[in-house]
């Protein structure tokens, strides 16, 4: 059985449980493939590093973060970026993924920023 209806509420609760607010979270870049329900796919580009952040409290169901800009640099990208993930600190527990709002190809040696409140993240049925 699929849960159809979800209060605002009990929406806001449960993106709240899953990426608790004002908590460092570490974000990362996925390659076109996407993270799947692990986290597979991760860029790997020369020097590229996921970034420690934070995210608000949700609202109406939907998480919104980061609390501040997130730039990821590297001089050699290994693929077009499509996807990004949400790890508890340390990266060591996948929470969450989803699609970027479009694909990018960077070029060599830039840095790719997610400006803030660049990302969006709800529950999904």
């Amino acid at each position: 059985m699929a849960l159809t209806y979800l209060t605002a509420t009990t929406a806001s609760a449960a993106m709240d449980a899953i990426i608790a607010a004002s908590t460092n979270v570490d974000l990362s870049l996925h390659i076109s493939t996407g993270p799947g329900n692990t986290g597979a796919n991760e860029e790997t580009g020369t020097g590229y590093s996921y970034q420690v952040v934070q995210f608000g409290s949700s609202s109406s169901g939907v998480k919104t973060g980061p609390n501040a800009a997130a730039s990821f640099t590297s001089t050699a990208w290994s693929g077009t970026l499509g996807y990004f993930g949400v790890w508890a600190a340390g990266h060591s527990t996948w929470l969450c993924g989803g699609a970027l709002s479009a694909t990018l190809v960077p070029p060599s040696s830039c840095t790719v920023v997610v400006s803030i409140a660049g990302i969006s993240v709800s529950v999904q049925g």
